[in-house]
């Protein structure tokens, strides 16, 4: 079943689990989530990938095409960092529930007002939106930039309550895409902000953070973690694996497919999202 990000999420928060947000990409990846969530009993976030209007409708059409058949899973279709006006509206039309309005590199005010004006369409339909405050960076130039742009606990209340994003992805040390140098997660940030505020609280870049930093930040009050460069590492070492076994191409690929799923399968575990299907 396909449900808001907001009513996912506030149970993610109320029972101190986060929920794993991997990006799906086509029919395979979409029914082996399924399969996991059917296996682990665990929510999910399907992240989509701004590809444009055309590309979001299609994947809706066919998660929801898959969805008929898990009638017990319960997971959000979301557009992943959303930077245009056409394609979040497109999100809202076709059924997804939840768009990130990614501003994140505007200024406090800028940003304001563009998730404001997403807001406003998504809510009058039931589609929740995350937001961005301070900006999480790219993996490659962690030492160069990951203290230039971490959220700032004193913007947060205020942020929240002027934009009314429903969900919050905040930086306090992680980044996107493979590290060069060693992740340091500002827990004492995050315990800040999540005293500050009730809206759920999400962490980009969680790929390579490292399972005990990921395991803290979950009990300090993250609810959504998105990942996406272990999985698909993960497809490409198992396809690596397959091609020296000299499989043929179909082998090959479902080699993949599994390879992907049981990297998620294994965050599922480690954010204790598993098992709480019954919640919902």
């Amino acid at each position: 079943m396909l449900v808001s990000l907001k009513d996912l999420l506030k149970i993610a928060k109320d029972e101190n689990f986060a929920v794993a947000a991997p990006i799906v990409f086509n029919h395979d990846s979409i029914v082996a989530a399924y399969e996991l969530m059917e296996e682990e009993q665990a929510p999910l976030i399907f992240n989509i990938a701004d590809r444009g209007p055309e590309y979001i409708r299609k994947m809706a059409e066919l998660v929801r095409f898959v969805d008929k058949d898990y009638p017990k899973a319960r997971v959000t279709l979301m557009l992943d960092h959303g930077r245009s006006y056409e394609s979040m509206m497109a999100a809202v039309c076709n059924g997804f529930g939840a768009v990130m309005a990614d501003y994140s590199t505007l200024s406090y005010q800028d940003n304001l007002a563009a998730v404001k004006r997403i807001c406003e369409p998504a809510h009058a339909v039931g589609v929740s939106v995350e937001a961005e405050l301070g900006h999480v960076g790219q993996g490659f130039e962690y030492e160069k930039t990951r203290d230039n742009t971490l959220s700032d606990p004193d913007e947060v209340v205020s942020f929240v309550k002027d934009s009314a994003c429903d969900a919050l992805a905040i930086a306090v040390g992680t980044s996107h895409g493979v590290y060069k140098g060693t992740p340091r997660i500002d827990f004492e940030r995050l315990s800040k902000i999540r005293s500050l505020v009730d809206t759920p609280l999400v962490l980009h870049g969680g790929s390579g953070t490292g399972d005990d930093n990921l395991s803290k930040a979950v009990q300090l009050g993250i609810n959504k973690v998105n990942l996406h460069t272990d999985l698909a590492r993960s497809y490409i070492n198992e396809n690596k694996m397959a091609d020296e076994t000299k499989l043929n191409f179909f082998q090959y690929y479902m080699a993949g497919v599994n390879g992907w799923k049981e990297e998620c399968r294994r965050y599922i575990r480690l954010f204790n999202s598993q098992n709480q299907l019954e919640k919902y």
